[in-house]
């Protein structure tokens, strides 16, 4: 399935589901309640407006992630095994030397960003 077919797909589901609240709230339960025609199709409009809105985050979320993907297994792992992942950035740990306190620059180890330069004073 396309991705462009999942977003087709979201956007019907979510139109059919505007629908059809708004029908069951003006057929079924918005005439007990709400005595005035006006007043009537306002809550309707919102109640499946709200219910659209759920249904749109679904679809979202549908439309939008990835499709799996068939891969051949490798030759040179054995069959069974779990192949290696690597750590992503987020999950290292972040290691400071050189603090600050000392008199010195901070360098990130596990990290990214180098900030070198003379401490900040007057704090």
């Amino acid at each position: 399935m396309t991705r462009g077919f999942r977003w087709l797909l979201a956007a019907a589901v979510t139109l059919a589901a505007f629908c059809f609240v708004l029908c069951l709230s003006m057929a079924l339960v918005l005439p007990t309640w709400v005595r005035s025609a006006t007043d009537r199709w306002v809550v309707g409009v919102g109640v499946a407006g709200a219910a659209a809105a759920v249904t749109a985050l679904w679809g979202a979320s549908f439309a939008g992630r990835e499709a799996p993907e068939a891969s051949a297994p490798s030759a040179s792992a054995p069959p069974g095994s779990v192949p290696p992942v690597a750590e992503p950035a987020a999950l290292r740990p972040n290691v400071w030397m050189n603090a600050s306190a000392s008199g010195g620059s901070i360098t990130q180890v596990a990290g990214d960003q180098i900030n070198t330069g003379p401490p900040r004073t007057g704090r």
